[in-house]
């Protein structure tokens, strides 16, 4: 009897050892189950926070503590308005409250940012690119207490034109009437619809309909003017009244300056002073094709002759051969006759453009970057003519607009945190 009870009672403690292993081990494994699922929540979490900055790339360079608050946050891609400010304001608001990972399926479980701090590498202008941005995001599921938490840092770079698409016209104001654009209108004026904009045609790189938009890129800066005597000259009273010579440049004594492009290549250049530009009625000033000219224009060109710049069937030809850099003052003005393409790239931030509607095959091809458009009155731009058709290059430009939203780089360290539910 004493050996039947001794055997039962270690059948017992081994029976309630095995049954408190068991126990444990459940109790184990749900909790990785849980740590696990957690993690899966976070993670995540961490790709909406990460798509919704990519989206916004403007405020990756600021603290989540500013992004409702700081106004330079607040304009950072191609929409314009009160609704990109709207939804910047309303992330913010909610990031730091657990959100649904899924809307419509609470069950999937909840996430919330801890917080987005950026550090600069230039400690004196702390909210520039390039520098590092410190995410951390919890994760958790509502039927259980598991909270887990990632920490990463994204290498936050200076913006590029990668993904920009370039702008046949780009305004600072105003709109284009009647004249159809075929290629992107870019503008920075808020208050003109961009129904006002008439597009027309398919982008070749995109395969999609070109279309006009918001931008808060900001036009480049005028190159620095080289000095009268570095630059050359057209010939004395080249253009009057009663001369209608047609003149071709580079003539055979001016000299070209080397310039370096967007893609780094150095390329010669024949620079031109140009005061003001009035072609008779029957003169033309000619570009040969191939050769790369820039006017610096310190006043108007007035239709009249024709401006002629054909890079049809010429290799290495490209619209931003033909450069004009406008410096007049408000006021000034660029315009063309509608009778022939001229291939040329224009950026004249104070200046208003426009092509006369005599012609129904004349404009410009190419981009021009320039304040506003002319609809009637001055270039007498009012037709339904393409003016102007997209056709240059990022690559092959000197100039780069200002104001590019920094690129979000992927993520360089990734650590599981401590978390509290």
């Amino acid at each position: 009897m004493p050996v039947a009870i001794g055997f039962g009672l270690a059948i017992l403690m081994v029976t309630t050892a095995m049954l408190s292993r068991s126990q444990t081990d459940t109790m184990s494994a749900n909790s990785q189950e849980a740590i696990g699922s957690s993690l899966n929540v976070a993670e995540g979490g961490l790709a909406r926070v990460q798509s919704f900055i990519n989206n916004n790339r403007s405020v990756s360079t600021y603290n989540l503590s500013s992004w409702a608050s700081t106004r330079s946050t607040m304009s950072t891609g191609p929409s314009c308005g009160t609704s990109n400010t709207t939804d910047i304001v309303a992330f913010a608001n909610a990031a730091r409250t657990w959100q649904n990972l899924d809307p419509t399926n609470p069950s999937k479980g909840q996430y919330r940012v801890v917080d987005y701090t950026y550090a600069s590498s230039d400690p004196t202008r702390p909210n520039s690119a390039p520098g590092i941005g410190t995410l951390q995001v919890e994760g958790r599921l509502t039927n259980r207490s598991s909270v887990n938490s990632l920490r990463v840092t994204i290498p936050i770079q200076a913006g590029d034109l990668s993904g920009v698409p370039i702008p046949g016209l780009w305004l600072s104001g105003g709109a284009t009437g009647n004249n159809s654009i075929k290629g992107n209108v870019v503008t920075n004026d808020c208050s003109v619809g961009l129904s006002s904009f008439q597009t027309t045609g398919v982008d070749p790189s995109t395969n999609e309909p070109y279309r006009a938009y918001y931008t808060t890129m900001q036009l480049p800066p005028l190159p620095p003017q080289p000095a009268a005597n570095q630059l050359n000259t057209l010939p004395p009273n080249a253009f009057n009244s009663t001369n209608t010579r047609d003149i071709v440049l580079p003539q055979n004594n001016d000299r070209a300056t080397t310039r370096t492009l967007n893609n780094g290549q150095s390329v010669q250049v024949y620079e031109y002073l140009i005061n003001s530009l009035n072609i008779p009625q029957n003169g033309s000033l000619t570009i040969t094709p191939g050769t790369r000219v820039t006017f610096y224009l310190n006043g108007s060109i007035n239709r009249g002759g024709n401006i002629i710049h054909d890079c049809t069937g010429v290799p290495n030809c490209y619209p931003t051969n033909f450069q004009i850099f406008g410096y007049g003052p408000i006021g000034s003005t660029i315009c063309l006759n509608g009778n022939n393409y001229i291939d040329m790239f224009v950026l004249a931030p104070n200046y208003t453009s426009g092509v006369a509607g005599s012609g129904g095959n004349g404009g410009i091809r190419g981009t021009a970057w320039i304040k506003d458009w002319s609809n009637g009155a001055g270039c007498g731009s009012n037709t339904s003519n393409i003016t102007v058709i997209q056709t240059a290059n990022w690559d092959l430009m000197s100039v780069m607009p200002l104001n590019l939203p920094p690129r979000f780089s992927p993520i360089s360290t990734w650590q599981r945190q401590d978390a509290q539910p």
